[in-house]
Parts: C-alpha cells; sequence; structure tokens
C-alpha cells in the first residue's frame, strides 16, 4: 500500500489576456472528507443519556461564512499573473483566494474543473502504478 504523492498541476485561465494560471493541488479523499466536515450545516456528537445509552446530539453550524470557499483554499496552491484593481501582483493568500472567488464568479467553477481533471490524472496514474505493481509482484 501506498500513499498518494501529493500532486500539483498548472492551468492556464482561460481567456486571460495577461496569461494568468493556477496551481492546483489534488485533494486526497480523507483531506476532502475533512472539508465537507466543516462544512456541514449541523454537527453531530453522541451523548450519553441518563439510561446509558449514546444519544445523538446536533449543534447548528448554520452560518458558513468563508467556509463556503474552504475547497478553492485548500485546493489553489500558487497563481501567477493575478492582479489588484490598481494592476499591482495578488499574492496566492487564503485571504485573496476568498478575494478573487467573490469577485470573479467563474472562479470557482473554474478551480471545480481543474480539480475534477487533476483527479482523473491522479486516478489514470494510480492505475498504471497499480498495474505496474502487480506486474511485479507477479514476477517474484
Amino acid at each position: 500500500m501506498r500513499l498518494i504523492d501529493k500532486k500539483a498541476v498548472w492551468y492556464p485561465v482561460p481567456g486571460d489576456p495577461d496569461g494568468a494560471r493556477v496551481e492546483v493541488k489534488y485533494l486526497t479523499p480523507g483531506e476532502e472528507d475533512d472539508i465537507r466536515e466543516k462544512m456541514r450545516p449541523f454537527r453531530q456528537t453522541m451523548k450519553a443519556a441518563p439510561d446509558g445509552t449514546l444519544q445523538p446530539e446536533y449543534e447548528a453550524n448554520a452560518n458558513m461564512g468563508d467556509r463556503r470557499y474552504a475547497f478553492i483554499v485548500a485546493a489553489v496552491s500558487n497563481w501567477e499573473g493575478f492582479h489588484d484593481e490598481k494592476g499591482q501582483p495578488l499574492s496566492c493568500t487564503d485571504k485573496n483566494k476568498i478575494r478573487v472567488s467573490r469577485d470573479w464568479e467563474g472562479f470557482g467553477a473554474f478551480i471545480g474543473e481543474c480539480r475534477r481533471d487533476l483527479a482523473e490524472k491522479v486516478r489514470a496514474e494510480s492505475g498504471r502504478e497499480l498495474g505496474n505493481s502487480a506486474s511485479t509482484s507477479d514476477a517474484s
């Protein structure tokens, strides 16, 4: 069993005259589960009832705020060619990722497409590695 090597790929921003590009990292299933857990509208815990049985207890977690951008913040690891309204370079910080997500309506969809593409590449590569491992172990 091998852990998945951390993968990241640069994607050009479609139609950008400045040639901006974004580095998107592959989020493992565990990382995605962690993000989904943070984004749930309710948090469930189990508490012991007076009779000793465990009973679910729910806590509202309704105000999403900036958490709605959690997948973008986690997946975008770098960028080039991003500028603020004054033309100054925009550093790739979590705060600026959220800012771009709010200001550019299509940013989330673009990052989603990049993530799907990267996930397919990782699956294909993992399949090839599994095939190579099987061939190697069969030969021994």
